[in-house]
């Protein structure tokens, strides 16, 4: 068995995690063997969206038990005033509840999404957001998420879902030619924003995850 040690003080210096030191090693490997292999065990499997195109992996509740049970990540300090809670934590942390409770319940309409994933990979997402743009106090993000949410008046076809509403990572050809990935938050403008709420996009063909 090969062990990866990774020196996460130098790492940030570069305003990376270790999650995204994992997927660059990982990139080395043959990716797409790896991809079909997991379809194959049942850890990932294949969605479509609404078009039916736009083939997405997503995990499935037997990938999630085993990723549980397998990868224990402990966070060695909390970000200040913010997401508390270790990542292999067995109970949902009350900014996880408050999230699930505000975004929509099930399914977006005319897709194989749900709205939310489980308590361990929102959690996940939320320390990889913190590691990208920074800390914000629970009760922010909280408030923040309600806004967007609020913001669409029950008309949710456009709306992100949440992990994506948290961040996406967006791959855009670069001046050089070469892939470059763009991090994108909407979680993070309406943080940021001064007026409490971030400008809305109602593009569909920017939108519709």
């Amino acid at each position: 068995m090969s062990t990866i040690k990774i020196d996460s003080k130098k790492a940030k210096e570069f305003q990376l995690d270790d999650c995204d030191i994992i997927w660059l090693k990982a990139i080395c490997c043959d990716t797409e063997q790896i991809k079909a292999k997991m379809v194959r065990l049942g850890i990932l499997a294949i969605q479509k969206d609404m078009f039916g195109n736009n083939d997405e992996l997503i995990m499935t509740k037997r990938g999630h038990n085993l990723l549980k049970a397998i990868c224990k990540i402990e966070r060695d300090t909390p970000p200040e005033g913010g997401i508390s809670g270790g990542e292999d934590s067995k109970d949902e942390t009350a900014l996880e509840k408050t999230l699930k409770s505000i975004y929509p319940k099930g399914k977006k309409d005319g897709t194989a999404f749900y709205w939310t994933e489980g308590p361990f990979l929102i959690h996940r997402r939320l320390l990889q957001f913190t590691g990208k743009f920074g800390s914000f106090s629970d009760k922010d993000i909280a408030e923040a998420t309600r806004k967007y949410v609020e913001s669409f008046n029950g008309d949710y076809r456009y709306m992100k879902l949440l992990k994506y509403f948290i961040f996406k990572n967006d791959i855009k050809p670069g001046e050089d030619g070469n892939n470059e990935i763009q991090f994108t938050s909407e979680l993070y403008n309406y943080l940021t924003n001064s007026e409490g709420s971030a400008p809305e996009n109602r593009d569909w063909t920017t939108s519709m995850r």
